[in-house]
């Protein structure tokens, strides 16, 4: 029965994995790109909520009757 890192290893793409010269997967630098990926995925939502949320309203908008 193959370990859980081996089979890590092979369903993955090659590249995605960084690893060791000798072979070994290196958990620090995963673990780093893991924390980049997430913390750029928080800060694009936030980022896409800001820019949403308002619209196409300005600071001080209400709404006018048309008086004719």
């Amino acid at each position: 029965m193959d370990s859980i890192a081996e089979q890590a290893v092979c369903t993955a793409a090659a590249g995605e994995m960084p690893k060791f010269a000798d072979g070994s997967i290196n958990l620090q630098e995963l673990f780093r790109q893991l924390a980049e990926s997430v913390i750029n995925a928080v800060m694009d939502a936030e980022a896409e909520e800001m820019c949403s949320a308002s619209g196409n309203s300005r600071n001080g908008y209400r709404p006018r009757t048309l008086n004719t």
